[in-house]
């Protein structure tokens, strides 16, 4: 499983879409 979480926050689509819920 905590491969595929880093394989998913890899991609900086992924973080930018994170941040974007987060803000």
């Amino acid at each position: 499983e905590c491969k595929r979480i880093e394989d998913r926050v890899r991609p900086p689509s992924l973080l930018l879409l994170l941040t974007y819920l987060m803000v």
